[in-house]
């Protein structure tokens, strides 16, 4: 990955006469100013998240979050102590929720989460 401060010194010019450059539906040009802008925007997001930063990005309220994340299944995927994205709370201690690793589990597992919802 090109860091923020080296997109200013890529190449600024690419002769492509004749050749045709596919994009697959996963991918998109876009100006260097808006990818400097998402990128600083993900960057100055916290890499922890609190309960309720979790409950936003999923868009439920805090009981089928807690539903969730509670499920036997489910918290032996993310509790912490067993290698997941998931710090439960503890008496004197809040939930911690490592932000890239979370979503990437909630969008791995989405259609199950759904279903504990939908139960």
């Amino acid at each position: 990955m090109i860091a923020i401060d080296e997109i200013d010194q890529t190449v600024q010019a690419i002769d492509l006469s004749g050749v045709q450059i596919e994009l697959s539906p996963d991918q998109i040009i876009i100006p260097k100013t808006e990818y400097k802008d998402l990128r600083e925007a993900v960057d100055n997001e916290p890499v922890f998240w609190t309960l309720k930063q979790a409950q936003e990005y999923l868009g439920v309220g805090r009981q089928s979050l807690l539903t969730i994340i509670y499920n036997p299944q489910i918290k032996k995927e993310l509790d912490i102590e067993h290698g997941g994205c998931v710090k439960y709370w503890s008496k004197g201690s809040q939930y911690y929720f490592l932000r890239d690793d979370f979503k990437k589990y909630v969008d791995k597992n989405k259609k199950r989460l759904l279903g504990l919802l939908c139960k």
